[in-house]
């Protein structure tokens, strides 16, 4: 039973001396609530059963502990408030407050709000959302345990901390947000989001426009697939070309097994892809808003799986983030000094006016797999100011600028990334950026200038990474970059394979540069190295060298250059102009150089530099000849490569 006073809150209470030594002061139910709260001053107040609150009750600044066992609480009606602020307030996790009243005021609390205390169950059956939002509401501190509790919406996060380890379980359904969600702490906070397993049959029609285009992806059953839904795909085998349809995308249209999704890659969509088996997952958890960010994390751990985090209709580069992981810049609080995230599979970032996931401020953010960062205006990943990302089997296509951008000394590790599509370079390292990996799989193509540049000091490593179709280089290092790609290929690139300008490096030992404009062009004091075995034809130049670029041919990278101007004159050779040639040494040191005489042909040797410095064999097709540098050393060139300075 509830009971009721009309001015003043009458208590059964039992109040408790600050000394153990003194009698226990028993109030009636009869006494005035004033002199209650006299008599209970510097002890502590403990409420052991169900009080109605009709009317405002203020407890604001009072000098007592109020406690409250199990049992004990208060029914606040509609209309009242119940205003604790500023005294000392202890329950355990259990129900305390009951009702649609408000309470009001900041509380001293010594383990913060329980969400328990509004009537949350945190089993992972009832609906807890109201329960939760009324304690994030009331505290700046949350406590939820490492309960589970379901909600049918997100969790209106508005700043503060979350203690614990929860695991907040998400409905399916398309979440509307009208604010951003930001949290100033987390100890452990997992938001759990809802997805399935599609079987895939075949993609069908693909039609639209750069940034636009509508693609058919034929299921075997579409399951619970709903417009609004996004479907995930990865792992696509067949055509290189397959992987610029890998990532997350929005389903606009279901019309039997064929639903229809939104790919927003930037440059123009190449010739249908022939895809024999990709991984389709339909993610149907989605917290979206139309103007601002989704989620901001400025301090602690977040945990993600099967969530995409969308800014709908951000048609500019407004600023807008899907999600960030930054500490707050001069934050007061140690505590919420670091930042770091964890998503895991299906999660995605998309839509942003500025990137889809930022993560700055020596935060830290894990990639577990099979997350996508697509369609946003500017970058799909992006780390800045230390940040430091560990993307595993990512995708981030379809984005206005870069898919993967480090900057200001940040770093990405990503071993497994897709980044195809992006309006100007698939992986992009700048101003003391790091963008690496010990995974052998790097894909970029089909974006409109580079597949992986390193500028202004940046550097990125990518073993046997593969850069085809991009409009510009497939590998460019500028303004002192680096770019470590050993094994690695370029191919079908409109201007260059490999590029190295202005003080930069590429170390692209035993690569391969096929049907690029240029296969190797380095200039204005830079140098890429070329060890061990080199595959190169198709393209219209295959090495390109001027303003004092460099190529280095030998392991201790000092003698062996090469020049266009010193390769083997076109019209000595018999063959098409789209000949190639192989660079290889043997285990015994001699440096091969093998050159085809037509597309159709073998590689033939047609010069051997032993490692004692002898030539065989002397072949008339390869002429030496000798010139005088800068420096007046007499150097002999045989086949675009110095044999000889004195």
């Amino acid at each position: 039973m509830f009971k009721t006073t009309r001015i003043f809150l009458l208590f059964f209470f039992l109040a408790f001396p600050c000394f153990a030594r003194e009698t226990a002061i028993h109030l009636s139910e009869q006494k005035a609530f004033d002199e209650a709260l006299k008599k209970a001053k510097g002890k502590d107040l403990i409420i052991d059963n169900h009080y109605r609150i009709i009317s405002d009750v203020n407890l604001a600044s009072s000098d007592i502990n109020l406690k409250i066992p199990k049992g004990g609480g208060f029914l606040i009606e509609s209309g009242a408030t119940l205003n604790l602020d500023n005294i000392s307030l202890e329950a355990g996790r259990h129900q305390i407050f009951y009702g649609n009243g408000e309470i009001s005021g900041n509380p001293k609390l010594l383990n913060g709000a329980f969400p328990e205390w509004f009537g949350a169950k945190g089993d992972n059956s009832a609906d807890d959302i109201a329960a939760i939002n009324k304690s994030l509401n009331f505290s700046k501190i949350v406590n939820f345990g490492t309960n589970t509790y379901k909600v049918s919406s997100p969790p209106k996060f508005k700043g503060g901390v979350i203690k614990g380890l929860p695991t907040i379980n998400i409905i399916p359904g398309v979440h509307q947000l009208l604010e951003t969600l930001y949290l100033d702490g987390a100890e452990g906070l997992n938001l759990q989001g809802q997805t399935e397993l599609l079987g895939f049959s075949s993609v069908g029609s693909i039609s639209g426009e750069p940034g636009s285009w509508t693609v058919q992806v034929n299921v075997k059953n579409p399951g619970n697939a709903k417009q609004g839904y996004f479907l995930a795909i990865t792992h696509a085998q067949g055509e290189e070309t397959s992987k610029i349809l890998e990532g997350i995308w929005e389903i606009i249209q279901l019309s039997g097994n064929t639903i229809t999704i939104l790919n927003t890659s930037q440059p123009d969509f190449p010739p249908k892809p022939s895809i024999k088996s990709c991984h389709l997952r339909l993610i149907k958890t989605v917290f979206q808003t139309t103007a601002k960010s989704v989620f901001h994390l400025y301090g602690g751990i977040l945990h993600s799986d099967g969530i995409v985090f969308h800014v709908k209709n951000s048609k500019t580069k407004d600023g807008t983030k899907a999600v960030s992981i930054a500490p707050r810049k001069n934050h007061k609080d140690n505590r919420h000094s670091l930042a770091s995230a964890h998503f895991g599979p299906a999660c995605g970032f998309i839509g942003a006016g500025n990137h889809g996931l930022v993560v700055g401020g020596n935060a830290f953010v894990e990639i577990e797999k099979n997350a996508a960062f697509c369609g946003n205006k500017q970058d799909g990943l992006h780390a800045t100011e230390g940040g430091t990302i560990f993307a595993k089997f990512t995708v981030a296509n379809g984005n206005g600028e870069s898919g993967v951008m480090a900057e200001m000394g940040a770093s990405v590790e990503v071993d497994g990334i897709t980044a195809c599509g992006n309006r100007q370079n698939g992986l992009e390292a700048l101003g003391g950026g790091n963008i690496g990996g010990s995974q052998p799989t790097t894909f970029t193509a089909f974006n409109g200038r580079n597949g992986i540049l390193a500028a202004k000091g940046g550097m990125v490593r990518a073993t046997e990474a593969i850069s085809s179709n991009n409009g510009s280089s497939g590998y460019k290092a500028d303004q002192t970059g680096k770019i470590f790609a050993p094994k690695s290929k370029a191919f079908n690139n409109k201007k260059n394979g490999y590029f190295s300008t202005q003080s930069s490096f590429i170390d692209a030992k035993d690569s391969t540069s096929i049907n690029n404009s240029i296969g190797y062009k380095t200039e204005r004091n830079s140098s890429i190295s070329a060890l061990g075995k080199l595959s190169v034809f198709g393209n219209k130049t295959d090495f390109s060298n001027t303003h004092d670029g460099k190529f280095f041919l030998n392991e201790d990278n000092s003698i062996f250059q090469t020049n266009e101007n010193n390769l083997p004159d076109k019209t000595n050779i018999p063959t098409s102009e789209k000949r190639g040639f192989q660079l290889s040494k043997t285990e015994n040191g001699d440096l091969l150089f093998k050159i085809q005489r037509s597309n159709t042909e073998h590689f033939i040797e047609i010069l051997r530099l032993k490692s004692d410095g002898q030539i065989l064999p002397n072949n008339d097709l390869c002429p030496p000849s000798t010139f005088i540098s800068k420096e007046n050393k007499e150097i002999t060139v045989r086949c675009g490569i110095i044999t000889k300075i004195k």
